[in-house]
């Protein structure tokens, strides 16, 4: 339990961030997982990556962005958490890092997300400087001459698909989806379940 009340603390103290300890337990796109606040898993916390946007599942590079993102932090793998902000569906917006590197800036370096235009942080100037690079390079989801960024994609061309991630290392799809099933469609609390198939 209190383990649980620590994972909430930032919430309460007001001006005073710090990162935390976290086990992850799923991920669900190239941009959100879920984590389990300093390894207890009654507490499941959805983390969107702060600064970044992923392609949606539905679009031309989704699928790859969230296998990248699987691959840089693996179930069960030990992260930090930063947080900076809740957004409206209750999701911790956070710097993640792991073994020293952030994440979120990882994404964007190798072509698997943009720089969120409200990306305000002087973090985020190296991040365009790296979008831009990543661009010109051809690497990722820049090799579609026309790549469409996922503030512009048009939501009711598909569904968004909530299945277990699946890691290039390991081959084969994990039970990751929060108790479900191997195979079953995780529903995170944020996602209205008439999106849902």
């Amino acid at each position: 339990m209190l383990r649980f009340l620590l994972c909430f603390a930032f919430l309460v103290l007001p001006g005073t961030v710090f990162a935390w300890p976290a086990t992850v337990t799923n991920v669900y796109d190239g941009d959100t997982l879920t984590v389990a606040c300093a390894g207890d898993e009654e507490c499941q916390l959805f983390v969107r990556l702060y600064g970044v946007d992923a392609p949606e599942l539905a679009q031309n590079g989704g699928n790859a962005a969230r296998l990248f993102l699987a691959d840089l932090v693996p179930l069960k793998s030990q992260v930090e958490v930063l947080p900076m902000a809740l957004d409206a569906h209750g999701r911790v917006i956070a710097l993640l890092a792991r073994n020293g590197q952030v994440v979120n800036g990882r994404l964007v370096r190798e072509g698997h997300a943009w720089v969120e235009q409200s990306c305000r942080a002087m973090i985020c100037r190296a991040w365009l400087r790296q979008q831009k690079t990543a661009q010109e390079s051809a690497k990722g989801l820049w090799q579609e001459k026309n790549a469409q960024a996922p503030w512009l994609f048009d939501k009711k061309e598909g569904v968004l698909p909530m299945a277990p991630a699946q890691s290039k290392k390991d081959g084969a799809a994990k039970d990751n989806s929060l108790g479900a099933k191997p195979g079953a469609k995780a529903t995170p609390q944020w996602l209205p379940l008439d999106t849902l198939p």
